[in-house]
């Protein structure tokens, strides 16, 4: 395994920690140059090694067309050219977070056709969606701001009908706070507590008939007082680091938790103080107790059981710099709506080079998340006081060997979330690949993962004749009973997809009625609606501030 160490990025941390010798390590295992999927007849697979999209596909029309190997397309819905950011899920409905706000309620009853059959006055925020399902209570829940988040009673899943608002502590101190405290927000297992990053922040909501009662606590600081080096090295008795910073800033962005709830796990991200972590968390007590701390990072993070133990699958993402570097001019800039980097004033147009610069292969993912491309990992907690990263599910295009060929495509492959089939007995994992599309990997010999399917929405024209490739960046769902994997893309909308009979027989999983058992290609038709446009809206300092931690 590759060491994962990160640029530091305060000229104090350095002087703080002194030179850092990391130990020598063996090189990971080339990726196959070509994905070692097998395709339906009827497919369209790639043209380029396994991720790219080619500059000649992409001058001429067949990126247009799209990619897929192993993975059908059943049903679709462009939502009319409006673009979308979030998903989520509960019984047989999607919920959709536009890219400009609201949420869309689909049908997801007739997987051919999926229908909105409403739009909910909430969400506005790129990752702030999660839904959760019990016997006891169905929940969704959107942020509408940095710190008010809506939570929905979704039983009747058609139908969300608004319980209350929670709101999240906006900290008034502290440093390096872009996302606010409902960045991300997740239910824990049981649907009575809702967290929020960053800082890390818990509501009690276990009393629905209440909002009154659903009090928030933030424990960022009792967290971090239990790993952070700046605790370390300043004694409490000198000055209490609680009362002045919340350190460090982005220590959780996503949640995840064992099946009972007793645990959470959280991973860090542009920490300024070496390696992030991911942390194994008790929060049966409070405040919760810090089991165990591990390098690595966790901006998505889902657990998986294979062969009946549990390892955590979690990935970084890569930020662009670049727009970070946007961010100084004082919000006075534009930024095209499918994500495309801010123009600066004073400086020439940057473009896609600009933006997919340092986001790719040719820089050492040790770099992530400033630079390099992020890939997923998987990491054993059988031992959850020693979590061991046992392997990285890279792609050919993210090889450094490969370089020349991102620099001619100009692709952005990084892994932004990730999912697996089922998280108590798993098989598959799915990953967002932005430009690359959703990634399906066999993973059920965690130390030599491979791939096994995946499908690229490709490359969308606007009325203007600008070309933009699709970008696949939100978690997935997975329907174990129909064998549909539900999927969201940003210009492409959602689509449901099936598991071609070959790749179910690879990966060992029984044999289901299936639509097309010879594949079926990527854009087996036009677009149900049209294709959006690229259009050009001003963007705030603090939308921007958001921005240069996820790049979108």
């Amino acid at each position: 395994m590759r060491a994962r160490t990160r640029v530091l990025l305060a000229a104090s941390v350095a002087l703080l920690l002194g030179a850092i010798a990391l130990p020598a390590q063996a090189a990971p295992a080339k990726p196959p140059q070509h994905s070692p999927v097998t395709c339906g007849s009827q497919d369209t697979p790639e043209t380029g090694i396994a991720g790219d999209v080619t500059k000649a596909d992409q001058d001429g029309s067949r990126a247009a067309k799209g990619y897929n190997c192993g993975l059908a397309v059943v049903g679709h819905n462009g939502f009319d050219g409006e673009l979308s950011s979030s998903l989520a899920w509960s019984a047989s409905c999607a919920y959709v977070q536009g890219r400009g706000g609201g949420v869309r309620v689909v049908d997801m009853s007739n997987p051919t056709r999926p229908a909105v059959v409403k739009t909910l006055p909430t969400g506005g925020s790129s990752e702030n969606l999660h839904a959760v399902t019990t016997p006891e209570r169905a929940l969704l829940t959107a942020a509408r701001g940095k710190a008010v988040v809506d939570v929905y009673d979704v039983r009747t899943c058609t139908n969300p009908v608004l319980l209350g608002t929670v709101n999240f502590i906006n900290p008034s101190t502290g440093v390096g706070i872009p996302g606010g405290p409902a960045h991300n927000i997740e239910f824990n297992p049981d649907g009575t507590k809702l967290y929020g990053s960053f800082p890390v922040q818990v509501a009690d909501i276990s009393n629905l008939a209440d909002p009154a009662t659903w009090t928030v606590r933030d424990f960022s600081c009792q967290l971090a007082s239990q790993f952070h080096i700046l605790h370390k090295l300043v004694p409490p008795t000198t000055v209490n680091l609680c009362e002045h910073f919340t350190l460090p800033p982005m220590m959780a962005h996503e949640f995840e938790f064992n099946a009972d709830g007793s645990r959470m796990y959280i991973g860090g991200q542009l920490d300024p103080f070496g390696d992030n972590y991911i942390h194994v968390v008790d929060v049966t007590v409070w405040p919760p107790k810090l089991i165990s701390s591990a390098p690595g990072a966790g901006h998505g993070i889902r657990r998986a059981t294979i062969g009946g133990k549990p390892y955590l699958l979690h990935s970084d993402e890569t930020i662009s710099p670049l727009t970070a570097l946007s961010g100084l001019t004082g919000g006075a800039l534009s930024r095209d709506s499918a994500g495309g980097l801010p123009a600066i004033p004073g400086l020439p147009p940057l473009g896609t080079l600009g933006q997919n610069l340092l986001a790719n292969g040719c820089v050492p993912d040790l770099l992530t998340p400033n630079g390099g491309a992020a890939e997923s990992h998987l990491t054993s907690i059988e031992d959850e006081a020693h979590p061991k990263t046992v392997s990285e599910l890279e792609l050919a295009i993210n090889d450094p060997a490969n370089c020349l060929a991102q620099v001619r495509s100009q692709v952005n492959s990084t892994v932004h979330y990730n999912t697996v089939d089922d998280p108590d007995d798993t098989t598959f994992a799915m990953l967002s690949m932005k430009n690359a599309g959703l990634r399906v990997w066999d993973i059920r010999n965690p130390a030599a993962p491979k791939e096994a399917a995946y499908f690229n929405p490709g490359q969308f024209t606007a009325a203007n004749g600008t070309k933009s490739l699709d970008i696949v960046r939100m978690h997935t769902v997975y329907n174990k009973a129909t064998g549909h994997i539900w999927l969201l893309s940003v210009s492409g909308g959602l689509w449901v997809l099936e598991l071609e009979p070959q790749v179910r027989s690879g990966l060992g999983l029984a044999a289901l009625p299936t639509s097309y058992p010879n594949g079926r290609p990527a854009r087996p038709a036009a677009p149900s609606t049209a294709n959006p446009a690229v259009a050009v809206r001003s963007v705030s300092l603090s939308a921007l501030t958001s921005g240069y931690y996820c790049q979108l």
